[in-house]
């Protein structure tokens, strides 16, 4: 049997581990990256696997409207600019903010949470990759009762769907996490989770895939996706290279949209900007990797150290470094965690998360283009659901079908959502 011959744009996550799943199978797969491996969000997150973490549209963000939008020290902010595609996605995102609409995308990253852990777990386990993972769960941390107890019906929704929420308040929260101050009330940790180094995994899964026998060029632009008569046939990069392939699969990130409409597929998707800072010589850290409710800061014991990371700039495809919202981490961490103005700041860095309106990822064939599967638009959810869309990915191209429905991903209509591939022609 021919051996088949796949392409995938993107050398995050999802496109390495999409690369993995099919190498794994006996598919000739060659990653194009458009950095290095380990540059972008992948590894530049917190290392939260979230299970049924809820999407950035949820009910009461329309109140933040007018903050977003003037407000740079807001932690979701809104550049407004000369964009078409900008007031269109604000639109729908502002449609996904009603309370059904959560509860319907609640309902669908409840039963993909499970799912998408114990598929991270496999992928680090069979392909012994040195990551620290762990299974400890994530701790959301509050500053005040009101924050505290507005977040008590989303923990006994997660109950509801069979997930473990433990309440920690007074001297069980000060005594578990001393590297808090007194002032807190307490926080909710999410035992069903875990950890991971973003780093390593993303080294890991590069390694994996080279020893599964594909290829990854870095530094390699792709410039064009070429179609002929409705069916994906060839990519091109600015390098003037062109690489042939009986499918393609398009996981470029904030990319995705660009190089979508070079085919004629409509992919509308925002960038959202986050940064991280990584500071040494701090004398308290937290013992659970930790999310600051007020102030949408990630905090991660690593390495010695702590990783701060967060906010949510739309900012469009630019990566230059905003200062404010670099100092607006620290100065939100140190509402929060002791001797924090004391630590050093080693190294900043932002990245660019796929956004879609509705909060879901986008994930299925391409409406409309045969051999094309679309696999982004996992905003901060990346991390966690990368190695399952992966595998589905693999799954609708070499089995025809899909472990999971994906109806849910299908991003209003503009994918397929069978799981079937497209007939060749």
């Amino acid at each position: 049997m021919k051996q088949r011959k796949i392409i995938v744009i993107g050398g995050g996550i999802v496109g390495l581990s999409a690369a993995l799943y099919l190498s794994r199978r006996g598919a000739d797969v060659t990653v194009l990256e458009r950095d290095r491996i380990g540059d972008g969000a992948s590894a530049g997150n917190a290392g939260i696997l979230a299970q049924a973490h809820p999407p950035l549209p949820r009910p009461g963000m329309l109140r933040s409207a007018v903050r977003m939008v003037l407000d740079r020290k807001s932690p979701v902010f809104v550049r407004l600019r000369m964009d078409r595609s900008l007031l269109p996605f604000l639109a729908r995102f502002a449609m996904a903010c009603t309370g059904k609409r959560f509860m319907d995308s609640m309902d669908v990253l409840c039963d993909v949470g499970r799912e998408a852990g114990a598929c991270f777990r496999e992928l680090v386990e069979a392909e012994r990759i040195d990551c620290g993972y762990s299974s400890t769960g994530w701790l959301e941390v509050f500053r005040d009762r009101d924050h505290y107890e507005a977040a008590l019906p989303l923990a006994e929704l997660l109950r509801e769907r069979g997930y473990r929420v433990r309440e920690r308040t007074g001297s069980e929260f000060r005594n578990a996490e001393p590297a808090f101050v007194e002032t807190l009330h307490g926080g909710l940790l999410f035992e069903d989770s875990g950890f991971a180094h973003p780093g390593r995994v993303m080294d890991g899964l590069a390694t994996a895939v080279r020893r599964h026998g594909g290829t990854i060029l870095e530094s390699c632009q792709v410039e064009r996706i070429v179609s002929r008569n409705n069916r994906f046939r060839q990519v091109l990069t600015t390098g003037g290279e062109t690489l042939e392939g009986d499918d393609l699969v398009l996981a470029a990130g904030a990319w995705s949209t660009g190089l979508a409409r070079t085919c004629g597929l409509n992919l509308p998707l925002q960038a959202g900007k986050g940064y991280h800072l990584v500071l040494e010589e701090t004398t308290h850290r937290p013992t659970t990797t930790s999310v600051l409710a007020e102030s949408f800061v990630a905090v991660t014991p690593l390495e010695g150290g702590l990783r701060l990371a967060g906010t949510v700039e739309l900012a469009g495809l630019d990566l230059s470094m905003n200062t404010t919202r670099c100092r607006q981490l620290l100065r939100g961490a140190a509402e929060y965690i002791r001797g924090i103005d004391q630590a050093r700041v080693q190294s900043t860095w932002c990245g660019l998360r796929p956004l879609t309106a509705s909060g879901l990822p986008a994930i299925g064939w391409a409406g409309g283009l045969d051999r094309v599967f679309v696999a982004t638009g996992h905003a901060m959810m990346g991390f966690l659901l990368g190695p399952l869309t992966g595998r589905l990915a693999a799954e609708a191209i070499l089995d025809g079908r899909t472990s999971l429905d994906l109806a849910p991903f299908d991003m209003g209509g503009r994918l397929s959502a069978g799981s079937s591939p497209p007939p060749s022609r």
